[in-house]
């Protein structure tokens, strides 16, 4: 996770197993199914499959071996598309626009190897966010990185290239999101050794971690420019017509996953593939210290907010079941650790404590004149790392807010233009259930409400920098001719970070990063290395990286 965000190392793949030959036909043949009335018929023909792993002796020609997580995620995205088609054909084949009234029987030929892949991958038995974006996709160059133009989505239900820009879109999100998953985990190797502001050493690592913000918010700039091209492929009336009915999830009345010998189970009930079941912003949002669910800092909540709020907060733990296992484990250490702004407050009040020290009557006046000395240098550095932390919240807090803007084109506006359409036809109470179910997006949510509360509960971070109270000492990297205050607001001795470029190397669809641990293994800072010099440049400007892992300490002061 640490070095290639949530995006498998290496590109996904699509089975080519000739025990789900038919399988994949189908697949290939939905729209047309669909066109004809044809899906649940054709789909219920199919032949059940017995799904076999690399453990077990036992297998034949008609079963399935899965030797690989490849493979396993291959074959669990195939039956995840196919078990969504046969729930949702109503909606799709546009015969009925009501809600199911009763459980929805999966047949056992996707039920059992579904439910059988699932638990072999720790998942949910459902199309998930994980199944069709972060493991449906393959480089088109495999010599070159991810981009637009050089990828290709494997599965999709209609075909369309709208559908195909859709899932390419977050693909190419998820690839400038592991850029500040690389930041994250860097920041972490140092905040987390002891900080000892008594040697000079450790202004450095503030330093260091000023630059790793730095290469943070690049990221999430990347990852605003990435989702701003949606409706360069992907209009919102193609996506609410074509793409969404495919992604809903299974209705109030559940369904019920058959086996061979019985269809007599309880009904159960998951949330359709959403970008909310994406990991990115909830590390981002541990990272940050961004808390939700806690009160306003300005007025009392009601109780009415105070059950909003709730339901928010236990539909975001909802979406992290959700999530690949590695994918809840590394957001749980980033949950279960001190998040970014207790470095900051740190640095604040190591601030306050050279301050009262400099004015402490009992100390030699060399040495109340040495923490003067240093509250001036912190305060200054401390001005640069709020600004850095505010511009980090401020991409959270724009992304959030695109996110809104294309959930109300492309859901809320769109089924209000179809509700419109009907109640001219003169089908009211169609209309009026149509705009009520617009409100819950396909992760099963109330998609507006909960947006919005992201956003609030974002903005609630930023800190109050008052530039003007910021103490300045002269002389410490200045530009020529500038006041006092400029250096507060500029980018200075700016560290290499190996791997956080804005334009990375080529070579594989992540590029040659250096290399590093897989999840699982304990955050120990690598040994000292200096990193390579290389000359400061604005953050939109391209520019190559140099070191490896081991260049991840903040380097020695230099000599006096």
């Amino acid at each position: 996770v640490q070095q290639h965000g949530f995006l498998p190392a290496e590109a996904a793949r699509r089975g080519d197993s000739d025990a789900l030959e038919a399988h994949r036909a189908v697949l290939a043949a939905l729209p047309a199914l669909a066109a004809e009335h044809r899906v649940r018929e054709r789909l219920e023909e199919l032949p059940l499959v017995e799904v076999v792993f690399e453990y077990e002796s036992f297998f034949d020609s008609s079963c399935l071996l899965v030797e690989s997580a490849a493979a396993a995620e291959s074959a669990f995205r195939l039956f995840a598309f196919l078990a969504s088609a046969y729930v949702n054909c109503a909606s799709i084949e546009l015969t009925d626009q009501s809600e199911a009234r009763e459980p929805v029987v999966l047949p056992a030929c996707l039920a059992v190897p579904l439910k059988a892949l699932a638990a072999h991958l720790g998942r949910l038995p459902i199309l998930d966010y994980a199944a069709c974006v972060l493991y449906n996709w393959e480089l088109v160059d495999p010599t070159r990185p991810v981009s637009f133009d050089n990828v290709r989505i494997l599965d999709t239900f209609t075909q369309l290239p709208a559908e195909e820009w859709f899932f390419k879109t977050h693909v190419v999100i998820e690839y400038h999101g592991a850029d500040a998953i690389r930041a994250i985990h860097q920041i972490e190797q140092v905040i987390h050794q002891r900080v000892n502001y008594e040697e000079d050493t450790e202004f450095r690592v503030v330093e260091f971690v000023i630059a790793a913000l730095d290469h943070f918010a690049s990221a999430l700039e990347r990852m605003n420019l990435t989702l701003g091209r949606m409706k360069d492929g992907c209009q919102d009336y193609e996506f609410y017509n074509s793409v969404r009915p495919w992604l809903t999830g299974w209705p109030p009345c559940g369904v019920i996953y058959a086996t061979a010998d019985s269809s007599d189970h309880e009904p159960e009930r998951f949330s359709g593939g959403s970008g909310a079941q994406s990991s990115l912003m909830p590390c981002f949002d541990f990272f940050l210290g961004v808390v939700h669910g806690a009160a306003t800092k300005t007025r009392a909540p009601t109780a009415e907010a105070q059950v909003a709020r709730q339901s928010f907060v236990e539909a975001l733990k909802r979406y992290r079941a959700y999530m690949p296992p590695s994918h809840r484990d590394f957001i749980q250490h980033l949950e279960d650790s001190p998040s970014i702004r207790h470095f900051v407050d740190s640095v604040e009040a190591a601030q306050s404590d050279c301050k009262a020290k400099s004015v402490d009557n009992e100390l030699a006046i060399i040495v109340s004149e040495q923490y003067r000395m240093k509250y001036t240098n912190l305060g200054r550095l401390l001005a640069r790392l709020k600004a850095r932390y505010n511009e980090c919240v401020d991409q959270v807090l724009n992304f959030r807010r695109k996110h809104i803007g294309f959930a109300i084109s492309y859901i809320t506006a769109s089924a209000r233009r179809r509700a419109d359409q009907m109640a001219a036809d003169g089908d009211q109470q169609k209309s009026m259930d149509l705009v009520a179910k617009s409100a819950v997006g396909t992760g099963g949510s109330e998609f507006h409400k909960h947006l919005m509360q992201h956003v609030n509960d974002t903005r609630q971070c930023l800190y109050k920098v008052d530039v003007e109270a910021q103490p300045v000492l002269p002389g410490l990297g200045a530009p020529a001719g500038a006041s006092p205050l400029t250096p507060l607001l500029v980018r200075q001795r700016r560290f290499v970070l190996p791997g956080l470029g804005p334009s990375l190397p080529t070579g594989g669809p992540f590029g040659k990063r250096p290399p590093s641990v897989s999840y699982g293994v304990s955050f120990m800072p690598s040994p000292r290395a200096a990193p390579s010099p290389v000359s400061a440049s604005p953050r939109t400007a391209s520019h190559q990286v140099a070191g490896g892992a081991a260049a991840l300490r903040p380097p020695p002061p230099a000599p006096a």
